[in-house]
Order: C-alpha cells, then structure tokens, then sequence
C-alpha cells in the first residue's frame, strides 16, 4: 500500500490510501458468467486520545475469468482527514476471513491546508502503465501502486502547492538519490565526493490556481536495479523559505 496526504474539497486534506493485492491470494467467487473478487478494506484513524474514526468498505472486481499469474487487483480509498498527527490502522481483507494483511503507521500528518504560506502535499507516485487512474479536481492522475518501475521506465509525478495566490513565481528541484548503503565501500565513496544525485532536474514556475496541481514525469533511464528516493524542493519567492517532500521508489527487472 501505499498512503499519501493531499488536497480535499475546499482546502481540506485528505488521505489517499493505494493498494494493490496478488490476485492468486484471494478467492474467486462466480456471478452468472463473471468472475468476482470481493475485497473488505478497513482504515481506522486516531487522533491523541480521542476517539478512533473507522471507514469500512467492500469493493467487488468483475473479471470475465480467474486473474492468474503474478497480476494485482488494485484500487485507491479517499479517507477525510483534520490537521494534526494521527496513527492509522489499516486491514485488507478477504470477507471470509481466510487471507488478509494488516498495516500500521504511528505517525502520519494531516496537513492544513489552509494555513497561509506555501504548503505541500506528499508526492504521489505515478506509472502511465498500471492502469489505475485517480481521478481529483476534475484531472485524471496516474497511480503506482506497487511504487516499482522497470528499468529504462519514467515515473510520473504529482504534487500540490497551497497557500499561495495565483501568479505566484517559485523555484523547484527534483533529486533522486539511491538509498545509501552502510557498506565500507559505500562510505569510501562518499567520503571522496561520491554520492551525488542520479537525476537531477530544476526549473522555475508560476501558479496557475489555488490550489496548484502539478505534476512532473521523471526518466529513470540512468538507474538500475535498486532503492531510491525523490525528494522534491520548492523555494518561495523570497527564497528564504524552502519546503522539502520525499517518496521511496524501487527500480526493479520485469
């Protein structure tokens, strides 16, 4: 799964919670001449001590015959959320019980979105080939659900800025490092100047809403087989403020 927090209605901020699930490890059920998959998905939120929010859902997928091989059944969940930190609970299940994976974040921001000044949403990882569309704002965004590519693949991209006017100048980086490795080779790299950024892109924009919706495709051709992150940077215009988001992504061999 993966979770990321952006933009709501109205400057709200929301959870967006993508999963993708093997579909060898469910059980078929038959609906006249289709094949159905019934998923129980289950979000429990909570906020200090206060008391929990719970979102219980079942979604169905039609499929004319059983999905072998190594396919996914996936899909997204919008979950409302208040500013603040909060813990989430997560469980996918099949209804019977039979299967099912539970997920525990201790530590997750919702963001207000609504404060003043520049605030950003997570970045949210896209692949033009997964199938899975999210659909915000009257855009359709592609999603990663498995947060893997294939060599020589792009990433496709997208983030929000909040909290500025229209018309509003800013400066962005994207870097996409691979995840350091504790060996002592790694650390001789480092210490002689290695470790740089495997890509490196900037470039200079201007909002044309409020809230800004961006988005970005990113070539991985120069990375291998491995662990990276991308970290997006925004300068404001006086440049004396900088906001950072990063996302975990792997490169694996299909």
């Amino acid at each position: 799964a993966q979770i990321y927090a952006v933009g709501g209605p109205q400057e709200t901020a929301q959870l967006l919670f993508v999963f993708a699930v093997p579909a060898v490890l469910l059980t078929p059920r038959t609906f006249g001449d289709q094949t159905v998959y019934p998923l129980e998905l289950r979000l429990v939120q909570q906020v200090g001590a206060g008391m929990p929010e719970f979102l219980d859902t079942t979604r169905l997928f039609l499929t004319p015959h059983p999905v072998g091989g190594d396919r996914y059944l996936t899909g997204y969940l919008e979950v409302p959320v208040q500013p603040g930190l909060r813990a989430l609970r997560t469980a996918v299940m099949d209804p019977d019980g039979s299967a099912g994976d539970i997920g525990e974040v201790d530590s997750i921001e919702g963001p207000d979105f609504s404060a003043s000044g520049l605030v950003l949403s997570d970045l949210v990882l896209g692949d033009s080939t997964s199938g899975l569309r999210w659909v915000t704002a009257g855009d359709t965004v592609p999603l990663s659900p498995l947060g893997s590519y294939a060599p020589g693949s792009s990433l496709e991209l997208y983030y929000e800025l909040h909290g500025v006017p229209v018309g509003t100048a800013y400066h962005a980086q994207i870097e996409v490092r691979g995840r350091r490795s504790n060996s002592i080779f790694a650390k001789i790299g480092r210490l002689f100047g290695g470790g740089g950024p495997n890509v490196a892109i900037s470039f200079d924009g201007v909002t044309a809403a409020r809230p800004m919706r961006a988005r970005q495709t990113v070539n991985l051709a120069r990375l291998g087989p491995g662990q990276y992150t991308l970290t997006l940077t925004v300068e404001d215009p006086s440049g004396d403020a900088r906001h950072t988001r990063d996302v975990a992504f792997h490169v694996v061999a299909r």
